[in-house]
């Protein structure tokens, strides 16, 4: 249903394309400048919003964003640059890694911890997307760079980041878009764990929210789990509920009754 809502979308807004529906998620576009595009509808699908009126605007910002593909030479390929970081989840990983298998050169992702992934990311002026195998060589790098790459990035593109909090705990903004990323972000952590007596807690729920909290304060873990339940029930872009605390500068999950490592 909305593989064929989706080609709706755009045969009435982009006059002059062709739009042929394929496997479950898929469309084979022709655009007006004859550019052939094999178009995947996963990630838009999974990361639509509840409310009705930011979900037209996603579809209509995909679809002018598509319209917009530059043909042939134009096409600028990817760059070292451009690679960010993104949180996901399992589910995540494991729906576009189906959808994916036997048609598409496999996207690019590593275990974090718990069921938090890292997939691998390019941004650019027209839209995130992810990063495939088949780029590494045109970019120029090693999947083993990726990470280091990827973050070095994101502090650089990221805005300034803000922590909204109390005396236990809070979140951290920085523009709705890589909150989440944000946990691999190991000086923002240090400055954090500064602050309290006990290891940091942490939770992302969504792509634009990092929830934390000092791990030693009751009250802190009961905030995370109120607001990402709450978060899980409307929001939007969502990601994972489970709670995570640090110590000795990595992630693990936290498990309220394990003894302290």
């Amino acid at each position: 249903m909305f593989t064929r809502l989706m080609q709706g979308a755009i045969l009435e807004l982009v006059p002059g394309a062709t739009v042929t529906p394929g496997g479950e998620f898929e469309l084979a576009v022709i655009l007006p400048n004859e550019l052939e595009l094999q178009v995947w509808l996963g990630n838009l699908f999974g990361n639509l919003p509840d409310e009705f009126e930011a979900r037209i605007g996603e579809i209509e910002h995909f679809v002018k964003t598509l319209a917009s593909t530059p043909a042939g030479d134009d096409v600028p390929p990817p760059s070292i640059e451009s690679i960010v970081p993104q949180i996901k989840d399992s589910r995540f990983i494991a729906e576009v890694s189906r959808l994916s298998e036997g048609k598409h050169p496999p996207l690019l992702f590593e275990s974090l911890v718990a069921d938090l992934y890292v997939l691998y990311a390019c941004d650019s002026e027209r839209a995130i997307m992810p990063l495939r195998e088949d780029e590494l060589p045109v970019i120029g790098i090693s999947g083993g760079d990726l990470r280091a790459t990827a973050i070095e990035n994101l502090r650089r593109i990221l805005p300034p980041i803000r922590a909204e909090q109390n005396d236990f705990g809070g979140m951290l903004v920085c523009g709705g878009t890589y909150e989440a990323s944000i946990l691999l972000l190991d000086k923002v952590w240090a400055q954090i764990e500064e602050q309290y007596s006990g290891p940091v807690l942490a939770c992302v729920p969504a792509r634009d929210m990092l929830l934390f909290g000092n791990s030693d304060d009751p009250r802190a873990l009961e905030m995370i789990q109120e607001v990402a339940a709450e978060v899980e029930q409307g929001g939007s872009y969502l990601i994972s509920q489970t709670v995570l605390v640090r110590r000795y500068g990595r992630w693990e999950e936290f498990r309220p009754d394990a003894p302290p490592t």
